[in-house]
């Protein structure tokens, strides 16, 4: 599933850039961010095309993004 550019994965929050470390099991992709995600926020994954392959040994053609918000925090809501 890597490729030469799987660094190139971007996770972001307000323009900002995340520090996170992938894993791969099997086929899927893992990222996990370095620190914990915000309540109620939305981040954006861009995966690049060329940074990832399939089980089949193809690269992503074109870049994909995902676009995802968090859970509101309902702990410590009043």
């Amino acid at each position: 599933m890597t490729a030469d550019n799987i660094d190139m994965i971007h996770l972001i929050r307000d323009n900002m850039e995340i520090d996170y470390v992938y894993h791969i099991n099997k086929n899927t992709l893992i990222i996990d961010p370095n620190e914990n995600l915000d309540y109620n926020s939305t981040y954006k994954i861009i995966i690049p095309s060329k940074s990832v392959k399939d089980t089949t040994g193809q690269y992503l053609e074109e870049e994909y993004t995902l676009n995802f918000t968090t859970i509101t925090d309902t702990v410590h809501t009043k």
